[in-house]
């Protein structure tokens, strides 16, 4: 004999991302993946047509890559031939003797370092100039794989695709619009709000029955899904799927039955049909 209490629950993954494209009216080139699949992290789901924007890429890749070894090698001969032309002539001053005639070095000289102060400022330009050019061609660079990413969609987070959107040969993207979803179905559960929390405890294994098909849980708490907030008044406990479905999606009604109390060996009957002999 049994006293039970239906107790109404919500799926939802405790973790997912809506994935969209990030560019409207464009055809769909590729869709890697499908419902139900198991992705990673920074994997390649889809994509739209890319033109000729890799040729662009590898192009400015080339460009830059030759600038930086301009800059890696640039050397300023003619300044350090200036620099050990001045050193020569100054030591040549200082080994002169008292009679001897130093005016023609002292000009000389003075005439190389100002040679030699021309070619430091022109070596520096060109220095800066070349890094110049390389900012932006990395800037360059940067758009190019910008525009590349924003006809692409990654997976965000490790899980499983619950939704993948059906494409026509030759249909177009839709902006922000949701194209895959990625679930953590480690962490999928059903979600018990209010007073009903009160009949679950930590490490209770339960089954929630939805469309008359039963998913064993076990009741877990928040910090085990990473949660650590609470909605303001309002309890939750939370059923861990001991085996995620991904066709579940967030939203779906569940239900469990509590046992409250249970009677065994007790023979159940109607009272009217209780006699009392005299």
């Amino acid at each position: 004999l049994q006293l039970s209490q239906k107790v109404s629950c919500t799926y939802r993954p405790a973790k997912s991302e809506d994935l969209s494209f990030a560019l409207g009216g464009e055809y769909i080139s590729a869709v890697y993946v499908e419902t139900g699949q198991t992705v990673k992290k920074g994997q390649l789901l889809a994509e739209l047509e890319q033109g000729n924007i890799d040729e662009q890429i590898e192009a400015q890749e080339y460009t830059l890559s030759q600038s930086q070894v301009k800059l890696k090698h640039a050397k300023a001969l003619d300044l350090q031939k200036q620099e050990l032309l001045c050193q020569s002539l100054e030591e040549q001053l200082q080994a002169a003797g008292q009679d001897t005639d130093t005016a023609a070095l002292k000009s000389q000289l003075e005439a190389q370092r100002i040679e030699k102060s021309r070619l430091t400022v022109q070596y520096d330009n060109q220095i800066e100039a070349l890094n110049d050019d390389i900012y932006i061609q990395n800037k360059k660079l940067s758009q190019l794989r910008q525009e590349k990413s924003r006809r692409q969609i990654y997976a965000s987070i490790d899980g499983t695709a619950t939704y993948v959107q059906q494409v026509e040969e030759g249909e177009r993207s839709v902006k922000d619009e949701r194209f895959i979803t990625i679930s953590d179905m480690e962490t999928s559960v059903f979600v018990v709000k209010g007073e009903d929390c009160e009949y679950f405890k930590t490490g209770d294994e339960v089954d929630v029955v939805y469309k008359k098909e039963a998913y064993p849980a076990r009741v877990v708490d928040a910090a085990s899904l990473g949660l650590t907030e609470q909605e303001e008044g309002e309890a939750r406990c939370y059923l861990q799927l001991l085996h995620p479905n991904p066709e579940l999606e967030s939203g779906n009604a569940g239900a469990v039955n509590v046992v409250l109390d249970e009677r065994k060996g007790v023979l159940y009957t109607l009272a009217e049909a209780v006699k009392t002999a005299n």
